[in-house]
């Protein structure tokens, strides 16, 4: 059960150099107790990017922590909660399986370091900004904690980006690393040679100059033939262009559906 809990009453954060004048937002999920009366343990993000993990526990649930709002974080409360484990009956050795207890701790702790690794950086030692706080809600400490460990691994994957570039490994470029540059330098992100996402479009040979245009064409903007023009006046098989075609047959439906009419 997803639910917004308003404003938070901390002081305001410090983000990449500019004062957020507004407390910072939080939206928790609450995942439901496996047992009414367990207690909880509470994990706070400020990763700008959707964490879930899959378990096997009471319920097989997916745990989820959202994107926090920029300069907000979100969080998940895991509850105490129970696995079904093999025990052999010490009679006979058989299989029996018997619900198991786990903490809400073991559960966070599992969580945070399933996250962690997940992450490119984590090799390298860095990890996103997820952790367990000790009360209900994050203090301006332990936000400032998570920043500063987000902050190593987001310069880490910038520095990645940029020695991907230079060796000439561009499609080893990927979304995390645009996201690491967005959080930490906003627009200037865009400046870096290899934030913008390579957009490859389809070609085609124009039947008239040669020149390479846009699969879509219908005028070349080389040599400015009428491509559907110069099919029908050569009468060409139009099965080399499907765009081409496409656009004579809805043409050809058109006369056909007028020449009825007058009729």
């Amino acid at each position: 059960m997803a639910y917004s809990i308003g404003t938070s009453e901390l002081e305001p954060l410090s983000v990449m150099g500019s004062l957020i004048e507004d407390a910072p937002t939080k939206e928790f999920q609450d995942h439901t107790r496996a047992m009414m009366g367990r207690g909880f343990v509470t994990i706070v993000s400020i990763y700008p990017g959707l964490l879930e993990y899959r378990s096997r526990h009471y319920g097989l649930p997916v745990y989820t922590l959202k994107p926090p709002p920029r300069g907000g974080y979100s969080g998940l409360r895991v509850y105490d909660t129970e696995e079904w484990m093999n025990r052999p009956d010490p009679t006979d050795g058989k299989p029996t399986w018997l619900p198991g207890p786990i903490p809400a701790r073991v559960v966070a702790n599992a969580l945070v370091q399933i996250w962690a690794r997940s992450s490119l950086g984590n090799k390298s030692g860095f990890a996103p900004g997820v952790g367990i706080i000790e009360g209900d809600e994050p203090t301006t400490a332990e936000l400032k904690a998570l920043r500063d460990m987000q902050n190593k691994l987001f310069n880490w994957y910038i520095l990645d980006a940029n020695g991907k570039h230079l060796k000439g490994e561009a499609t080893e470029i990927n979304e995390i690393h645009r996201m690491a540059a967005k959080e930490m330098l906003d627009k200037g992100a865009e400046k870096l040679p290899w934030y913008p996402t390579v957009v490859f479009t389809e070609v085609k040979d124009c039947i008239a100059c040669g020149k390479q245009i846009e699969t879509r064409a219908l005028v070349c903007p080389e040599c400015k033939t009428d491509l559907p023009a110069r099919y029908l006046q050569y009468n060409l098989d139009t099965a080399a262009d499907p765009m081409v075609a496409a656009f004579i047959a809805k043409m050809n439906f058109g006369k056909g559906h007028s020449k009825g009419k007058d009729n």
